[in-house]
Order: structure tokens, then C-alpha cells, then sequence
């Protein structure tokens, strides 16, 4: 076995050059496929305005993050608790200055559902996809036609993989060439990933993860709840270190808030 090819012609190209035009165009294909998608993904240059916390959890962790991030603002209200069984109770008023989100928390909690259900409730799902369609609308997640040009974006990938194999079939041998293709299938399988969030969330988010939100707020206000529902949003189940157990975390994340793109 050489390292660049029997000897011979494939499609009229002798075996060693056509492997080295091979890495070349792959390096061309692939790097060509890596900056569309970044630039599809791109989301917006500047901020349209500041995220409120049920946004910000929404981007970290999808829809049962986001319900979680508002039960926790109302949770440092003493405005709703977790009971036994993980059932919400309604403890107190519902806090003047709210978000439609905390207001169908709020409500849900009233009708006594269980925190791993919160995001399914009726009132609450509607409330979560308003603040999806928001978020989508500024850029920050991608909707399915960005997601589907994305995917599409890896498909000169797909023809370098076929023009590989068919080279292989035709008589190129030679690990070299072997090497190559593999690593075009690995890219491939990788492209084929699509983001749920921009670029710019997932630079918005690491941001928000360095940040100082995560000290522990006073409660007893809205105002000093937001903070602390903010670094939940962020950090995930450290919000359960700041409003109790059982609070930060709503039973999943509910999406892939930092793949690849």
C-alpha cells in the first residue's frame, strides 16, 4: 500500500494527484460549508432589547427551563411553593409588575399542577410559545426554515463523500485517500447538526454565564427575584441553589442550547 495511491489513472488524473486535489477541494468544501452556516446562524449584531429572564431561560435550556425560571422568580416572592409530590401551592399574592409567563405560573400553580408538568399546562405552553415566537422573531432562535438551510448547507459535503467512494469503486486505493474520505463522512455526520439558537445567543449566553448574577438576591420583591431567575436561566440547575430544591430545574432542559454551527 502507498500513501497516495496505487499507481494508474482515475478519470485521467494519476492515483497520487487526484488524492492531493481531493484534500485540497475537501479543505475548500468544508471550510465554504462552516462559514454559510456560521453566517445563516449569524442571529442579530445588536441586542433589540434586554432579555427578561424567561427569555434568557428559554435560550439556555428550552421551554421547561423557562417555566422553571419563572416559578423560581415567584418562588422568592413567597408567591407560590412546591409542595409534597412536587404539586405547586399558591402561598401569597401574585406580585404586582409580572410577565405573562410568571402570571401562568402563577395560575397553574393555583390548579394545584405538579412542577414537572408546569410547561405542558395549557395556560403555560401558550405563554412559552409567545415567548418563543419573540425570541425567533429578534433572532435569537432559529425557526425551522433557518434550521433546514443550515442542514442544507452540508450537502457539497455529501457530494465530496460520493465523489470519494466513487473514486475507491473506480480503483483508487491507498490510505491516504481512505483517511480523507473518513474524515468527509465525520464532517458530514457533524453538518448535519443544526443549532436552536444563533450565534449571537450562544455568545449572549456565555456572557451571561461569566457574569456576577449568580450571587444570591433578597427576596421578598419581584424586582429582587429577577436576578436570581436570570442566573438560573443561565447556569441550569444552580438555580436550585438559590431558590431551594426542586425549583431550578422543571424536569429536563429541553433542548440543545449549544450545538455545533
Amino acid at each position: 500500500m502507498t500513501l497516495f495511491g496505487a499507481a494508474g489513472d482515475t478519470w485521467g488524473v494519476p492515483g497520487r494527484s487526484f488524492a492531493l486535489l481531493y484534500l485540497l477541494g475537501a479543505i475548500v468544501v468544508v471550510t465554504g460549508v462552516v462559514l454559510w452556516r456560521r453566517a445563516v446562524a449569524a442571529g442579530p449584531v445588536e441586542r433589540p432589547e434586554p432579555l427578561t429572564p424567561p427569555e434568557w431561560a428559554y435560550l439556555a435550556g428550552g421551554p421547561p427551563r423557562a417555566a422553571a425560571a419563572a416559578l423560581a422568580a415567584l418562588h422568592g416572592t413567597d408567591s407560590v411553593r412546591t409542595g409534597p409530590g412536587g404539586r405547586l401551592e399558591v402561598t401569597g399574592r401574585l406580585p404586582r409588575v409580572t410577565r405573562e409567563l410568571d402570571r401562568a405560573v402563577y395560575s397553574a400553580a393555583g390548579r394545584g399542577v405538579t412542577r414537572r408538568a408546569l410547561a405542558d399546562d395549557p395556560t403555560v405552553s401558550a405563554a412559552l410559545e409567545r415567548v418563543r415566537a419573540g425570541l425567533v422573531r429578534d433572532g435569537w432562535l432559529l425557526d425551522e426554515a433557518t434550521r433546514r438551510r443550515v442542514r442544507l448547507a452540508s450537502l457539497p459535503v455529501l457530494g465530496l463523500v460520493l465523489v470519494g467512494v466513487a473514486a475507491l469503486v473506480a480503483g483508487v486505493q491507498g490510505g491516504f485517500l481512505i483517511v480523507e474520505l473518513s474524515a468527509a463522512v465525520v464532517a458530514q455526520l457533524l453538518l448535519l447538526r443544526a443549532p436552536r439558537t444563533s450565534r449571537a445567543a450562544r455568545r449572549l449566553l456565555d456572557g451571561q454565564r461569566r457574569s456576577s448574577w449568580a450571587g444570591r438576591p433578597r427576596a421578598g420583591s419581584y424586582s429582587s427575584a429577577v436576578p436570581g431567575a436570570t442566573a438560573g436561566a443561565a447556569f441550569g440547575a444552580a438555580a436550585g441553589g438559590i431558590w431551594g430544591e426542586g425549583v431550578g430545574d422543571s424536569g429536563g432542559d429541553g433542548g440543545d442550547g449549544g450545538s455545533s454551527g
